[in-house]
């Protein structure tokens, strides 16, 4: 009597049979070939848990799930959207993005440095501060001029201050002349040679 195990394949009752009793191998004992979803580990199969469902560990196509498969692995991802990108709604790890992440999510958000600062050109709610002021760029002092780098110190807080430094010139940083300061004279040494030419021409009278 024909069966399942015997070596022979039946049309239309049996797809395949291999005649042992192996469940492990390509042929069921039930004369079923091996398919993913069927429970059973085969070549090629990185994983088969018998279901169909994407949500668990193993997917339905018997590969293990991992981020940026596409599918959202219930407990374990925040989302999956299938790509890399980190300037959409889902993170390339599979987190979803919110202000202070440190990635700028396009059409949302402004900026993002990855802290919730305020001051520093990008506030809190991730959007960009105006009006900051350039670090390079002078201080306007009390006179309407503008003081440059060495003239002024910067606090962690961002505030400026007149740098006393230390006034090499003794004037003050006015580039005045100072009591006492010998004065250059340019005409000196031409009234020198002047009286010397008026000596020598009395000389010769």
């Amino acid at each position: 009597m024909a069966m399942c195990g015997d070596g022979f394949v039946r049309d239309g009752v049996e797809t395949c049979d291999d005649g042992n009793d192996d469940d492990t191998d390509g042929c069921t004992n039930g004369c079923t070939l091996r398919t993913c979803g069927d429970g059973t580990v085969q070549t090629g199969e990185a994983c088969d848990d018998g279901n169909a469902s994407d949500t668990d560990d193993c997917l339905s196509t018997c590969q293990n799930a991992s981020c940026g498969d596409g599918f959202r692995q219930v407990g374990v991802e925040a989302c999956d959207d299938g790509n890399a990108s980190d300037a959409d709604g889902c993170l390339a790890d599979c987190r979803n993005a919110s202000c202070g992440d440190g990635f700028v999510y396009d059409g949302v958000e402004e900026c993002d440095d990855g802290n919730g600062e305020d001051g520093d050109g990008c506030d809190a709610a991730c959007m960009v501060e105006e009006d900051m002021p350039d670090e390079d760029a002078g201080v306007p002092d009390e006179d309407g001029g503008v003081m440059e780098d060495d003239m002024f110190t910067r606090g962690s807080d961002g505030a400026v201050a007149p740098d006393a430094g230390t006034d090499e010139g003794g004037d003050g940083g006015c580039g005045c002349r100072v009591a006492g300061e010998p004065q250059e004279r340019p005409f000196a040494p031409w009234l020198a040679l002047g009286g010397l030419g008026l000596l020598w021409w009395r000389r010769r009278r």
